[in-house]
C-alpha cells in the first residue's frame, strides 16, 4: 500500500478503484451453465480449436460457458496458454475479459499466469484487447485485482518465469502508459518495489 500512498492515493481511494473493477464483473447466467457441457470442455482442454469453432458455428454455445464455481472456458483456455483459441473466444465469440472471474474471484488475467510455461504472447494479446474491445478501458488495472487469497495476476507466475515478467512490463511501460492507465496503476505494475517482490 505504500507505494499507492507515495503516488497520493489513500485507503479510500484504492478501495474506490477496486470497487469500480469488481462491479464489472457478472454472476453466471443459466445459458452459461447449460453451455458448459464435456464437449466444449474437453475441446477446450485439447486445444481441439477445430471443434471448438465448429460447436460454435452449430450453436452448441453461444457465450463464455462456465460451471457453478465461474470457472469458464475463457478460463481454461488461458490456464493452458491456448493463444489461437483465446484469440478465437475474444475475436469471434465476443468474450469479454472484465466480466467474468470465478467464485475464487480469479479472472482469466489469474489463469494467464498461471501456466506451465510463461506465455509473454498470451499476456501481450489480452492487453491488446482493451484497444479493441468495448468497456475494456481498465484491462491492465485486472493485474491489480487480488484473488481471494489475496494473490494478483502475477503472484500466479512460476518463480523461475519471473525475470520473463519483469523484463515483459519494462519492456511494454510506454504501451502501458499510452493506454492511459491511471498513475496509481503505473506505478503498481512497474514500480522497482513490486519487481523486487517478483524476484524474491
Amino acid at each position: 500500500m505504500s507505494i499507492f500512498k507515495e503516488n497520493g492515493y489513500d485507503e479510500q481511494k484504492i478501495e474506490v478503484i477496486r470497487a469500480e473493477c469488481n462491479q464489472r464483473f457478472e454472476v453466471p447466467t443459466p445459458q452459461q451453465l447449460q453451455a458448459y457441457s464435456t464437449e466444449i470442455v474437453t475441446a477446450v482442454r485439447t486445444n481441439n480449436l477445430d471443434r471448438v469453432k465448429q460447436l460454435y458455428h452449430e450453436g452448441i454455445y453461444n457465450c463464455n460457458a462456465c460451471n457453478r464455481f465461474g470457472e469458464s472456458i475463457l478460463h481454461i483456455a488461458c490456464r493452458r496458454g491456448h493463444v489461437a483459441m483465446v484469440e478465437f473466444f475474444l475475436v469471434t465469440c465476443g468474450f469479454q475479459l472484465n466480466v467474468i472471474r470465478d467464485d475464487y474471484f480469479r479472472t482469466p488475467f489469474h489463469d494467464a499466469f498461471w501456466t506451465s510455461k510463461a506465455s509473454t504472447t498470451l499476456i501481450d494479446f489480452l492487453l491488446t484487447q482493451q484497444q479493441t474491445q468495448p468497456n475494456n478501458s481498465s484491462l491492465v488495472a485486472l493485474l491489480l485485482l487480488k484473488d481471494k487469497r489475496g494473490n494478483t495476476p502475477l503472484d500466479y507466475s512460476r518463480l523461475e518465469d519471473h525475470p520473463i515478467w519483469i523484463q515483459f512490463l519494462q519492456e511494454r511501460e510506454t504501451f502501458i502508459i499510452y493506454l492511459r492507465i491511471p498513475i496509481f496503476c503505473r506505478s503498481r505494475i512497474l514500480n522497482t518495489h513490486i519487481i523486487k517482490k517478483i524476484q524474491v
